[in-house]
């Protein structure tokens, strides 16, 4: 007599093909054969769309519209979408987001490309979750993944451009790489720290099929591909890449050997005795300088994490956009330090720049509903190759989060990467841990974690609300539209002068009761001399030099603030502190009148050196810094006020 237990696994075990459902007593009519036939092979599907919509074109709707076809096929077979996993409450919430995401773009074109990356690494979570059933899909999915691996070095090496390779300069070397796929001066190149970052993610997937499996010439190419993987890896020289995949490999490492769970407070001690040797002062003064590269890279990232938080403070409840990093720091969040950056070189953050606080919450939701799962999952695995998979994902994902904590590759093709790890852990979870075969117990518990997931999360939400501000809802949508009509105009399009004046009395109002935010001041100003009103764009300038001059390092320069402190310095002139960060800015962009009034006003208020203040308007004017208007109404506002200097007597 078979007992429940035994038939539970049996089910379990059985594989009536990547999907099974309802729909199974019709399969003899000719759709239900159809769709059979298609769900077996929805992946290879999935991979002839993804072109379309890694590349944005023309096609790319087309595309998405055959992922739709997809989950019909689904539906007919199965009766359902999708078979339930723990992601899908985070994943739909991280959806509405992203539509948000694009609606508030300021250039929705550049944000289409992050929704066709979205589309496509959802629709291949999906299918990784829905597509691995039975003893034989399991090994079919460790094979891909040897295959993935495969595929992934030939793009590493075919598809990087070496020439950006900043520490050691091995040119012999990188020169005689191929470079079919692509020409140097093509933006389609990958950034060897992004690719670094893409093979560091998906390393310990061969890792731990070769440590953990049991099947011989599955572990031989795993072994394989681990060590092509890990000298590709260090071709690329991405200390991110490097430093996430120890974590991913420190996973693998424990669970093949437990003793090796040591090596976490050893590296830890060394790590303590090296700086000790050093000397905290002196390489805390290293990493703070500018002066030398590793100073440099750590200084630009606060500087870009600065200006990023600025964003987030300003637009939590909807984010800047998809993809409107470069476009919101250069335009309207400038660093000291800063070019226009790509992203925000954080994970976290940029999730939260490109999905507001209620997506990053959904990510971070996502992520640990999927660790849970896996955690009970494993101890359930009914092999070795299956628990060997299931650490890989595991690993690789944590690897993934590591290296994104110093940069991200979320706003680049490789991020995909991310979608197929979460998809394995997804279909590994669900079909290990199938709901009958489930204790009671351990049920109680999961549906009691379901339903307070939510909950906490609404929990979650208040927190950072209440470091948001009183005006947090309104001060976000009237950012929104200011970002957007003064970009436009910006572009040379035509001004839209009421919505202008609605939007100056908006800024006007929230200014009023949320006195210290600086941005606030700087996009009145702007609007108002769009307006052509430069005595009140003047005055917002000046309440905004106001706010700037208390505390000027520790809201644009913190490094150097940190730095100051490390080396014993003296504290400095906040006025002085201030025109040094204004003056980055003028140098940045000559061609913008704002900075200059800025400095100016800096110049001839606190400094009360009007002389220089005229100079610093007329060098404006003569560089054609627009508007014109605003530089010369305060020009003539400091010569009717303390009249001109001899050099511009006569001019």
């Amino acid at each position: 007599m078979t007992t429940p237990k035994a038939q539970t696994g049996s089910a379990a075990e059985a594989d009536p093909g990547p999907l099974s459902g309802p729909g199974g007593a019709h399969a003899g009519s000719k759709l239900q054969r159809a769709a059979r036939w298609l769900a077996d092979r929805e992946i290879w599907l999935l991979a002839a769309a993804a072109p379309l919509l890694l590349i944005p074109s023309r096609w790319s709707p087309l595309a998405a519209a055959a992922i739709g076809l997809i989950w019909l096929i689904r539906w007919i077979h199965l009766g359902k979408m999708t078979v339930p996993t723990p992601a899908d409450v985070p994943m739909v919430w991280m959806g509405f987001m992203t539509a948000l995401g694009l609606w508030v773009a300021i250039d929705r074109a550049a944000s289409l490309a992050a929704v066709w990356r979205w589309v496509l690494g959802v629709a291949l979570f999906y299918a990784l979750a829905n597509g691995v059933r039975g003893a034989e899909r399991r090994r079919w999915l460790a094979v891909i993944s040897i295959v993935g691996s495969l595929a992934l070095l030939c793009l590493a090496l075919l598809g990087t451009n070496w020439a950006a390779v900043r520490l050691l300069r091995l040119q012999p070397l990188y020169g005689r790489l191929p470079s079919l796929l692509i020409d140097i001066e093509d933006s389609v190149a990958f950034h060897p720290r992004i690719m670094g970052m893409a093979l560091g993610a998906w390393l310990p997937v061969p890792a731990a099929l070769w440590l953990l499996g049991r099947e011989g010439r599955l572990r031989r190419w795993a072994a394989l591909c681990t060590f092509l993987l890990a000298a590709a890896l260090l071709l690329t020289q991405s200390l991110q890449g490097l430093a996430g995949v120890a974590l991913g490999l420190l996973l693998v490492a424990v669970m093949w050997r437990r003793r090796l769970l040591w090596l976490l407070p050893l590296g830890l001690a060394l790590l303590l005795l090296a700086v000790l040797l050093c000397g905290p002062a002196r390489l805390a003064g290293t990493l703070l300088s500018p002066g030398n590269p590793l100073g440099i890279a750590v200084t630009l990232r606060v500087d870009m994490w600065s200006r990023a938080l600025a964003m987030l403070h300003d637009m939590p409840f909807t984010g800047i956009g998809l993809d409107q990093f470069p476009l919101l720091q250069f335009g309207f969040y400038p660093g000291v330090m800063l070019g226009p950056e790509p992203h925000a070189h954080n994970l976290f953050l940029q999730v939260g720049l490109d999905l507001g606080w209620p997506g990053l919450l959904a990510f971070l939701w996502l992520l640990g509903a999927l660790g849970w799962a896996a955690w009970r999952a494993y101890e359930r695995a009914p092999d070795d190759n299956w628990r060997a998979l299931m650490v890989g994902a595991a690993g690789g994902t944590l690897s993934y989060l590591g290296a994104g904590l110093l940069d991200t590759m979320w706003t680049a093709k490789p991020s995909l990467v991310l979608w197929w790890l979460l998809g394995t852990l997804a279909a590994l979870s669900t079909t290990a841990t199938p709901s009958e075969a489930v204790p009671g117990g351990t049920r109680f518990a999961t549906t009691w974690l379901r339903r307070v997931w939510p909950l906490a999360l609404v929990v979650a939400l208040l927190v950072p609300g209440l470091w948001i501000a009183r005006t947090g809802l309104a001060r976000n949508a009237a950012l929104v539209q200011a970002h957007r009509l003064l970009w436009s105009a910006d572009q040379g399009a035509p001004v839209d002068e009421p919505a202008l004046s609605r939007l100056a009395a908006e800024l006007q109002r929230l200014a009023s009761s949320e006195s210290d935010n600086p941005q606030l001041y700087h996009l009145l100003g702007r609007v108002r001399a769009e307006l052509g009103q430069y005595d009140a764009a003047l005055a917002a300038f000046q309440a905004r030099v106001a706010v700037d001059g208390q505390a000027p390092l520790a809201r644009y320069a913190p490094w150097e603030r940190w730095r100051r402190r490390v080396a014993g310095e003296a504290r400095g002139d906040g006025w002085s502190d201030l025109l040094w960060v204004y003056s980055a800015w003028q140098s940045r962009f000559p061609l913008r009148a704002e900075y200059y009034v800025l400095h100016a006003v800096v110049r001839s208020g606190p400094q009360g050196d009007v002389s220089a203040a005229v100079q610093l308007l007329q060098a404006g004017l003569d560089r054609g810094a627009q508007p014109g208007g605003l530089l010369q109404h305060h020009l003539r506002t400091l010569q009717e006020t303390a009249g001109p200097p001899p050099a511009l007597m006569g001019s």
